[in-house]
């Protein structure tokens, strides 16, 4: 009988050296490039150039954007930073590290808002009033904080009375007074405006806002002083607000009357509530009848008068969510709507 041939098998020590030669010369395969980004603004920031700054290791070639979601890479400008100049907006920053095998990306979303509010004040009395209780008004946009103080040199900021006019808490004295409106918004930007004026003997001396303010003649009725005070105040509910205090202070004698006109099922406004109560000596009437929960929708109406004065109208309209929208007017002697004031 013949034996099985057997194969022949190479000796161990030329497997070795054979898989060691085959290791050797096989293409290398590196690691992937890493980047991150180090430094730069996130979020809501007022630098209109931010500078960002990264760290990128393994990497064939590097290329950034600061885009709004429509631009290229492109080179960065220097090996660990990248510096754009931006108009107000929302952006993305985006560095990317080319290597083998992949290319890796790394992105931070932030707002440019380096503007600042507008402020104009509108009316105010002449450059020197008899009215120790003068009325200002102003127009403020793109704040989320606003703030009025009347002063004799030294600013001291505070809630101003109305959403968009101001008129002191108490008589002024006389002597030479600066009405001041600050505005700021959310990243932190500032703006004001400034109103010189003097409280004595009134004289037919121009307003500092100029033409756009033509005194009435002096036949014209004069405003109530001290001039009214309304105050309004609750809390969000979930269909509109609940009422805590409603107020009004003014000068004994003088009439307040508060309307209410919620909204019917058909949406047309309907009168369900109104009271007139008379101003005694403490100077103060709080509407306890109306301190309750309001829809949105519902418009709440407060008239203060006395006699042939200019009195006060206040609107309210409650909405979801959001505090009330308030309207801050005169209200000239047998009129029942508010209007301008005037602007001496």
């Amino acid at each position: 009988m013949h034996s099985a041939r057997k194969t022949p098998r190479l000796p161990v020590f030329l497997a070795i050296v054979l898989a060691f030669v085959l290791m050797v010369t096989a293409p290398a395969v590196g690691a992937p490039p890493t980047v991150s980004i180090t430094g730069g603004p996130s979020g809501l920031t007022t630098d209109s150039t931010p500078t960002f700054t990264f760290a990128v290791a393994e990497a064939d070639a590097v290329e950034c954007s600061i885009d709004q979601g429509d631009s290229d890479y492109a080179p960065c400008s220097g090996t660990d930073s990248h510096t754009a100049s931006l108009a107000d907006g929302v952006y993305l920053f985006r560095v990317r590290a080319i290597g083998h095998p992949r290319d890796e990306v790394v992105t931070q979303e932030f707002t440019v808002d380096a503007s600042a509010p507008a402020v104009t004040i509108t009316s105010g009395p002449n450059s020197t009033t008899a009215d120790s209780s003068p009325l200002f008004e102003f127009t403020v946009t793109d704040a989320s904080v606003v703030e009025c103080s009347i002063d004799q040199g030294v600013a001291s900021y505070g809630p101003c009375a109305y959403e968009a006019s101001h008129t002191p808490s108490q008589p002024l004295a006389d002597g030479a007074y600066t009405f001041r409106v600050r505005a700021s918004d959310g990243a932190g930007n500032t703006a004001s405006a400034t109103y010189s004026f003097s409280v004595g003997t009134e004289t037919a001396s121009q307003s500092p806002l100029g033409d756009r303010r033509t005194p009435p003649p002096t036949s014209a009725p004069r405003l109530m002083s001290p001039f009214p005070i309304v105050r309004l105040a609750g809390r969000l509910t979930s269909s509109g607000v609940k009422v805590n205090v409603l107020v009004v202070r003014a000068r004994r004698g003088s009439l307040a009357r508060v309307r209410v006109r919620p909204r019917c099922t058909s949406g047309a406004p309907c009168l369900i509530r109104r009271r007139t109560r008379t101003v005694g000596r403490t100077g103060v009437v709080r509407f306890g009848g109306f301190e309750v929960g309001y829809r949105a929708g519902t418009v709440i109406e407060i008239r203060v008068s006395r006699g042939t004065t200019i009195g006060k109208y206040t609107r309210f309209v409650i909405r979801r969510g959001k505090p009330p929208r308030r309207f801050d007017g005169c209200l000239r002697p047998g009129a029942t709507r508010g209007s301008r004031c005037p602007t001496a």
